[in-house]
């Protein structure tokens, strides 16, 4: 029962370094019992990701994500990292939530070294599919960061596309583009599932104009590097993606 919650889309390739292989890794929990309706199990708990750095030659850990000393609230112990990152200039790249009722989009960037916060930079919010027990069927997913002439691209696959500066974190645009309707569930299996037309895989960039394959989207997009303006937008009905 309990890979229902794990996304099957998950992208879990480390990113390797000169001398660190740093990848996302489903962290351990506290084992609980399940409730249950009618015999069913109705609060699987969704997998938490987080990074994991360790080192290249001999896999000795370097460092983890998560910072217990700060307590549970902070960013680093509620930050889902959605590998896999990408590592340049010292830093690690990558893109995640943080689920609080709704799912808050976010891409980050970490020290290498030593695993430090460096900046974080909030997308968007949205929600995915629940059971009609208000919880979501399955963990959620932003696609892997594409890092591009200093600039991060990341689909939230919230119905928001983002770009942001590589160096500061600073927010350069956003672009909505239309994702395909969620519907109620009266189950607490996911009966009413959104289908999904593409793989998980990051943007990629061809002669300025930025390609976008959002998994919540029937709609392949082509927007403008600089400014996220929409180029074009292709259907996958159309059978030419």
């Amino acid at each position: 029962e309990r890979p229902r919650a794990i996304s099957p889309y998950q992208v879990a390739s480390p990113a390797v370094g000169e001398d660190t292989l740093v990848v996302a890794l489903q962290a351990a929990e506290q084992a609980y019992e399940l409730d249950r309706f009618d015999q069913v199990p109705i609060n699987h708990p969704l997998p938490q990701r987080r990074l994991v750095a360790l080192d290249r030659q001999s896999g000795a850990l370097r460092w983890q994500q998560e910072r217990p000393e700060l307590g549970p609230r902070a960013f680093q112990n509620q930050f889902d990292a959605h590998g896999p990152p990408v590592l340049q200039g010292g830093l690690v790249y990558v893109a995640g939530s943080v689920t609080e009722g709704a799912i808050n989009a976010y891409v980050a960037a970490f020290d290498l070294a030593d695993g430090e916060l460096v900046w974080r930079t909030p997308l968007c919010s949205g929600q995915q599919e629940l059971t009609m027990f208000n919880r979501p069927f399955q963990e959620h997913l932003v696609s892997p960061v594409l890092l591009h002439e200093g600039s991060l691209y990341v689909s939230t696959n919230l119905g928001v596309i983002g770009c942001v500066d590589a160096f500061s974190g600073r927010l350069r645009w956003l672009a909505a583009y239309e994702s395909i309707e969620r519907r109620s569930s009266r189950m607490v299996r996911p009966m009413n599932a959104r289908p999904i037309h593409w793989l998980n895989q990051p943007p990629f960039v061809v002669d300025g104009t930025l390609v976008v394959s959002p998994l919540d989207s029937e709609w392949l997009q082509g927007l403008d590097v600089h400014t996220g303006r929409r180029r074009f937008e292709i259907p996958t009905a159309t059978g030419n993606t």
